[in-house]
């Protein structure tokens, strides 16, 4: 199977910025080179890159990032990028700079859906369903939390014992994610694209 880099966005990518200018606000702006790849050598390894087809806002900070943390939030959906400014090499005195690109993943959404336990002994518990997040390396599990046993695995059929939960049934455990550092997106149902990104996470 063939990496999908947007399913399984790479940890950190490589930036470029070149020809710098100005718009016609006066702005400043510059071409972007971006590459990235899955980490993997020889027969393995498959990379990608991006090119700006026009000059793009560097920003005034940092005079490099700005627009390159846009256009990878484009390439990479739900991912969120972080860089360090000392590591910026080069400036516009030099038309040419370097740096790298980190994933910040506790700025990240994470999918979420969560449903009120029908049977058993915890009938009308609330669990929360992260169907991007693989379980085991059993492909059709994944991660649950719930209150009363937390991190946990379940599988699609779990998930088909259990019906929608309401906002209001939902929000202590929201609020108790949350807490723990979770950025929840908030989904009704489960998705293919759910299952395609687990599958290649295990994968990779």
């Amino acid at each position: 199977m063939a990496y999908d880099f947007t399913l399984n966005p790479p940890a950190t990518v490589a930036i470029e910025c070149f020809d710098w200018g100005s718009d016609v606000y006066g702005n400043p702006t510059c071409h972007y080179l971006i590459f990235w790849n899955n980490g993997k050598k020889g027969a393995e390894y498959e990379g990608g890159s991006y090119r700006s087809k026009r000059r793009e806002q560097t920003g005034y900070r940092d005079k490099a990032s700005e627009s390159s943390m846009y256009t990878l939030s484009q390439l990479f959906p739900r991912t969120a990028w972080k860089i360090d400014p000392d590591g910026i090499d080069g400036d516009r005195a030099t038309g040419f700079a370097t740096f790298t690109a980190s994933r910040d993943y506790d700025r990240e959404p994470v999918p979420v859906i969560f449903r009120t336990v029908k049977t058993g002994q915890h009938k009308g518990t609330v669990d929360a369903f992260f169907p991007t997040l693989p379980g085991t390396r059993d492909p059709f599990t994944c991660t649950v939390y719930t209150r009363v046993g937390q991190h946990c695995t379940g599988s699609r059929d779990y998930y088909r014992d259990t019906s929608p939960a309401t906002v209001e049934e939902s929000a202590p455990l929201a609020r108790e994610l949350e807490s723990l550092g979770y950025v929840l997106e908030v989904r009704k149902r489960w998705t293919p694209e759910f299952d395609a990104i687990r599958f290649n996470t295990l994968n990779a």
